[in-house]
């Protein structure tokens, strides 16, 4: 089984209306497992988590969501699946909104939220459950979706280059692959005034992707947001997921090339 780390802030999590999906994704994808960790963070409600691998489909009604909703995930999955018909995919989401990579999911925080070990605890946790099943688990690359709350801070904008770094070897190092494909979802620069060094993460994330092996971004540019300024429409997150798989798709392929 081929398995996918997706992570990040509430993006990731995902605000899509679930009945804006097309009908046949709407419905529960047999051939997708997934397991999930996932809160919007912008208030007190409790995350949603699967408790365990589950079939891939929209997730239950958020008391911040108007009803079931999703994230990238939804056609990332699909079109992976539909890709790899002879393989079996699984999909490991942790997302919590308004983190930060400075603080939230830093390596060596020793305070605070700690969400990079409670990421790499929920990863061990979910592999082992496939394993002691008799499965056969690769891990097949990461999505990280994340970087608007940096973006409000001047020193975690500026220090943000850094930090996805040693984010990104870090995980390598955890998970052992060296090589791990990693994709970084670019934020958007729009309206949102509390985001006022959106410009120093974006060009950090793109200075990674250039500078890293193994590592892609993807532009979110085009893509529409609900209104907000910072998190994306329903449409929007179906057309990330697709550009999300098809850039791990596109650096696995290379890397089958190059062996």
């Amino acid at each position: 089984m081929d398995i996918f780390i997706l992570a990040g802030q509430s993006n990731m999590t995902g605000r899509g209306d679930a009945s804006e999906l097309p009908e046949f994704l709407q419905k529960i994808q047999m051939d997708v497992q997934y397991y999930y960790y996932c809160g919007f963070g912008a208030d007190e409600s409790p995350p949603k988590e699967s408790f365990g691998w589950v079939l891939l489909g929209p997730c239950e009604k958020h008391d911040s969501t108007p009803g079931p909703h999703f994230g990238p995930e939804i056609t990332f999955g699909r079109m992976v699946a539909d890709r790899w018909k002879d393989r079996e995919v699984g999909i490991i989401k942790v997302a919590i909104g308004a983190t930060s990579l400075s603080k939230d999911w830093a390596p060596d925080a020793r305070s605070g939220r700690l969400l990079y070990r409670f990421l790499v605890r929920k990863v061990r946790e979910a592999l082992s459950e496939l394993t002691d099943r008799g499965e056969v688990v690769r891990l097949g690359g990461m999505i990280w979706m994340q970087g608007e709350s940096d973006a409000t801070n001047r020193l975690s904008a500026e220090s943000y280059k850094k930090h996805l770094e040693d984010f990104i070897l870090r995980i390598r190092e955890d998970f052992r692959v060296p090589q791990l494909p990693f994709i970084i979802g670019q934020i958007v620069d729009r309206t949102n005034p509390q985001m006022v060094y959106a410009d120093l993460v974006r060009k950090a994330q793109q200075e990674v992707a250039t500078v890293v092996s193994w590592v892609e971004r993807v532009s979110t540019d085009d893509l529409a947001d609900c209104g907000d300024g910072t998190h994306f429409d329903s449409k929007a997150y179906q057309e990330l997921g697709q550009r999300f798989a098809e850039s791990v798709l596109k650096l696995i392929d290379r890397q089958n090339i190059s062996v």
